[in-house]
């Protein structure tokens, strides 16, 4: 049944029905094509506002190590100078008990 179907389909495309199917093709494709192009201006777009936020990231992150470079020198300067009161208390201590 379904073979018999399928002969008479073939059998009925003419060349009108043919050149009928081959435009509609054909818009088809051009939607698709006009379609896409929107995407890529879409991701051009896209690409352009994550190449912003990477700077800022890149900002953030000089601005963070920066801060913590400035941390890590302030107790640095803060460790030496309680260990020169420490170091001086002792000796102090150590020269009263002389």
């Amino acid at each position: 049944m379904l073979r018999g179907t399928m002969e008479a389909m073939r059998q009925s495309w003419t060349d009108d029905r043919l050149d009928d199917l081959n435009l509609k093709v054909d818009r088809l494709s051009d939607r698709v094509d006009r379609g896409f192009e929107a995407v890529d201006r879409r991701f051009e777009a896209m690409d352009r506002r994550f190449e912003r936020v990477e700077d800022e990231f890149v900002a953030v992150r000089k601005e963070i190590k920066e801060g913590f470079d400035g941390l890590h020198k302030t107790l640095i300067q803060l460790s030496a100078g309680f260990a020169s009161i420490l170091i001086t208390a002792i000796l102090g201590i150590v020269a009263t008990q002389l």
